[in-house]
């Protein structure tokens, strides 16, 4: 054995303290997370869209991010997008019909 692979061995490694996060309120006005995002606690944010709760207590701000960017909250995106689409088409033809029966009477 060497004496660089000894003192490694001798010495514990020091943690480092890890920093809490907490909920800031700004992040509901920004307009990527305020469709979706809602205070759960102040160490814990909900997603309406996957009706998840998560913790950010530790990572922050990139919690959010890397919960925009999972796999089901790009799917639960995708489905209001298409509910979106799908609900002004049927009211477009609920507004024409109104209007025939308006002018029929």
């Amino acid at each position: 054995m060497s004496s660089s692979e000894s003192d490694c061995e001798s010495k514990p490694l020091k943690k480092k303290p890890r920093r809490m996060c907490v909920f800031l309120d700004n992040w509901l006005k920004k307009n990527t997370y305020s469709s979706w995002l809602q205070k759960s606690s102040e160490s814990e944010a909900y997603c309406s869209l996957c009706r998840v709760t998560f913790t950010i207590k530790y990572e922050g701000f990139l919690a959010l991010k890397k919960h925009q960017s999972s796999e089901k909250h790009k799917k639960g995106l995708s489905i209001v997008k298409q509910n979106k689409i799908m609900n002004s088409f049927f009211q477009l033809k609920i507004v024409q019909k109104q209007k025939i029966l308006l002018a029929l009477n």
